[in-house]
């Protein structure tokens, strides 16, 4: 319905919400929403509905009267329902103001984020830098200048605006060995992730001159050679690589707090498989019917944020095992991990409630696994049919939060933060406003140290009802990745500060103590966190060995060389900012990678 330049448009139907609804929308006709009105089922929370009103709302008129007022009427469902009437004012208070912003950026080019593997993993980033213009042919070669040590199985995300200098109709041209995806100005122009030998393909778009437009490329190499370059051409405008000056580069992401699980996840498309570290099981949505056959995972569903948008699942299905799957990286030996994050349940149906156990007729999950698949810790929502339909929240076998099926129901809509805390073999999960509770480890024989991935789990066995699950967001971080081995056994003759290329003489070390959980018994980096003094025993020194310090986002900050025979180095990291780093030792052809916090 449209009045003036409000648009409003509402719901009807118990599917929506799984309950009664009378919910309406308003937006001013430039897209800008206004505001929400109405209810649900659920808004009522064991309150009496409005008299007449059994929720689903058809036949709706607009009226304007003389006073600026606008009342929207409409009747209810079937004979049992009644005529009602919402009033709306302040139509006439809605202002549009226009306010110049002048933006001026202080780099060209576009930040290109290089990660090892064709996923575009940001557990796998390597190096991150701002490359002026897009046009490489790195033939036998890895990419020079970063940190890749393959020439082959690697991924490159470049990220930025572009800024056209006539406004016209554009062609984009994308050469590449192997895949490539290009989006401008949020819309995916290019689609050719595959595997093929140097292609050309281009597509066009319509720009304004001097608009700095949103532009996103991505590229996966298999086999060398390796070659990417971006081109531009218009009525206007010879074709040409895009020049540095017509290009500026978005801010690098922080990961100093830990990795946004959420984080390159293209806005408002269909979840893909193996990219961005997500899996999905099966691959294919499948839209068969609404109601009693439905699979999807998309993202950009209930948040309207381009970057890091949020995750919507749905799985409505009467048999099977679905999932989605998030990568959490390589970490092994931990001793305090966390995940936390922003979680709803809208139009979930809970798992039955099942005293000191678990349902197998359907339900969905919220777990984490370790890196033999087994689950180290579950989340879900349950309901009690044989107690006046009371509804839960658990955490493994521990209920975090309980009450009426309509407050529960309430609450489970809202978005609510969650958090999932290991820390030295204690489980601790919160959930929304509720008080934390500690659990055992839901199996046994899981390892907490090795968290690996974070699944979305969904069930059905005969027992269909919609599951459904929204990430809005997920930051995975480590407190404490590896052992802190005890200094009082270890002597170190000499001190690397941040100015320092020295090397050390061997000394005796002794094995790491029965608190230490290293990688490795001929590795240890200790203590962990460090504020000021990181210890790391390593294997002897033979030829060219050296250490460096890498930042969570593959910036290599300093690196030392180190005599040969040394055994033993003591780092001075009290330059550092608080946050995730990464010790990279090399001797010959041995390379050790372990990460650490500074504290």
């Amino acid at each position: 319905m449209a009045l003036d330049k409000s648009i409003i448009w509402g719901y009807h139907g118990e599917f929506w919400k799984q309950g009664q609804t009378n919910k309406w929308n308003h937006f001013y006709d430039n897209g800008l929403f206004v505001g929400q009105f109405g209810i649900t089922r659920w808004d009522i929370a064991g309150k009496v509905a409005v008299k007449g009103m059994a929720g689903n709302s058809f036949s709706p008129v607009i009226v304007k009267t003389s006073d600026g007022a606008a009342y929207l009427y409409h009747n209810d469902e079937s004979e049992h329902g009644g005529i009602h009437r919402w009033k709306i004012n302040g139509l006439n208070t809605i202002r549009e103001q226009a306010i110049p912003i002048k933006l001026v950026a202080k780099e060209q080019g576009l930040l290109g984020q290089y990660f090892a593997g064709t996923d575009l993993n940001n557990f796998n980033i390597i190096t991150t830098r701002v490359d002026p213009l897009i046009n490489f042919r790195w033939l036998d070669g890895k990419p020079a200048n970063t940190n890749l040590t393959s020439s082959e199985n690697f991924s490159v995300s470049w990220m930025g605006y572009v800024k056209p200098l006539y406004s016209e109709e554009y062609t984009f041209f994308t050469n590449s060995n192997d895949g490539v995806k290009l989006w401008v100005d949020g819309k995916l122009l290019i689609d050719k992730w595959q595997k093929q030998t140097v292609t050309q393909n281009s597509a066009t778009i319509t720009l304004k001159s001097g608009k700095r437009y949103p532009i996103r490329l991505e590229y996966f190499q298999h086999l060398k050679p390796a070659a990417v370059s971006l081109s531009w051409a218009s009525l206007s405008q010879h074709k040409q690589i895009i020049p540095a000056a017509q290009l500026s580069p978005v801010v690098a992401p922080d990961r100093s707090g830990g990795f946004d699980l959420l984080e390159n996840l293209p806005y408002q498309e269909i979840l893909q498989n193996d990219k961005y570290g997500w899996k999905r099981d099966p691959v294919a949505e499948d839209y068969s019917q609404l109601y009693s056959k439905w699979w999807s995972a998309r993202t950009g569903f209930k948040s309207f944020k381009a970057q890091s948008p949020d995750l919507f699942a749905v799985f409505t299905q009467n048999l099977g095992n679905y999932s989605i799957s998030r990568n959490l990286g390589n970490f092994s030996n931990l001793v305090a991990w966390k995940l936390t994050g922003i979680i709803s349940y809208e139009g979930n149906y809970p798992n039955r409630y099942v005293a000191d156990g678990f349902d197998e007729s359907g339900g969905s999950y919220l777990e984490v696994l370790d890196n033999q698949g087994k689950v180290i810790v579950r989340t879900f929502q349950s309901i009690d049919f044989s107690d006046n339909w009371k509804t839960y929240v658990q955490a493994n076998s521990r209920i975090i939060a309980q009450g009426s099926e309509i407050i529960m129901r309430t609450e489970g809509s809202k978005p609510q933060p969650i958090t999932i805390t290991a820390n030295k073999g204690s489980m601790v999960v919160t959930y929304g406003q509720y008080p934390a509770i500690n659990t055992k480890v839901f199996d046994p024989k899981s390892n907490w140290r090795n968290p690996k991935t974070l699944r979305l789990y969904f069930f059905g066995n005969g027992f269909n009802y919609s599951r459904v699950i929204d990430i809005e967001s997920m930051l995975f971080s480590v407190t404490s990745p590896v052992s802190a081995a005890s200094e009082s056994s270890r002597k170190v003759p000499q001190i690397l500060n941040l100015a320092d290329t020295i090397s050390l003489e061997t000394i005796p070390v002794s094995s790491p103590d029965d608190k230490g959980h290293s990688a490795s018994s001929d590795f240890v980096v200790y203590p962990n966190p460090v504020q000021s003094m990181l210890q790391i025993k390593h294997p002897e020194i033979l030829s060219n060995g050296s250490v460096e310090i890498i930042s969570a986002d593959g910036r290599r900050i300093k690196k030392w060389l180190l005599r040969n025979g040394c055994t033993v180095t003591s780092v001075n990291v009290a330059f550092l900012r608080q946050g995730f780093y990464l010790i990279k030792f090399n001797n010959i052809s041995s390379v050790k990678t372990i990460p650490f916090i500074k504290q």
